[in-house]
């Protein structure tokens, strides 16, 4: 005699007849729901180093000529290192910069720091085939960091001990350079 199983589903009663040797048929299964998306977590907020003062630049080591924070009408700092992709195009690029306004009292200085894998003689290295002859040194961290430098290459431009300005050293156009060197 066959058994018959009964049983409840979800909407109502049901019934099935139970034939020996004969595996029930699989349950049917829904779908897991997808997981609920993470919220994106917000980017850190940027924080404006304009304002902030500057007396020193904190060098422990110049890799081309020596420079001090206040050595022109605007001295512009340009935060580096020699693994950055980034860095290598722009810290040769200000080279033009260097020779078109420093005449005019713009004071442009790249601070980098070194690494077990980019040791000094690496940086100097770089900066020599690259045909910089502004001042470079090593040292800066402390000064990036109370600044709230977050990433490189960066840069900032100083008067009168206090930034006014800063960015990515790609952004400096001609009409910064001019404004900061009262060119007209």
């Amino acid at each position: 005699m066959r058994n018959v199983v009964c049983g409840l589903v979800l909407f109502g009663a049901g019934c099935q007849e139970e034939v020996p040797g004969v595996a029930e048929p699989a349950p049917v299964v829904q779908p897991a729901p997808p997981p609920p998306v993470a919220a994106k977590r917000a980017a850190p907020a940027e924080v404006s180093a304009v304002g902030q003062p500057v007396a020193d630049l904190e060098v422990s080591d110049w890799l081309t000529t020596e420079t001090t924070a206040d050595a022109g009408e605007t001295t512009l700092v340009v935060f580096w290192e020699k693994w950055c992709p980034h860095c290598r195009r722009e810290v040769p690029r200000l080279q033009e910069v260097h020779e078109k306004y420093g005449p005019e009292g713009l004071n442009l200085v790249a601070l980098t720091r070194l690494t077990r894998n980019v040791p000094r003689a690496d940086a100097a290295e770089f900066l020599e085939t690259s045909g910089v002859t502004y001042p470079a040194a090593v040292g800066g961290t402390g000064l990036a960091n109370r600044l709230g430098i977050r990433g490189i290459p960066a840069a900032v431009a100083i008067q009168d001990g206090t930034v006014v300005w800063q960015g990515h050293p790609a952004r400096i156009t001609d009409a910064l350079l001019d404004e900061w060197t009262h060119r007209d």
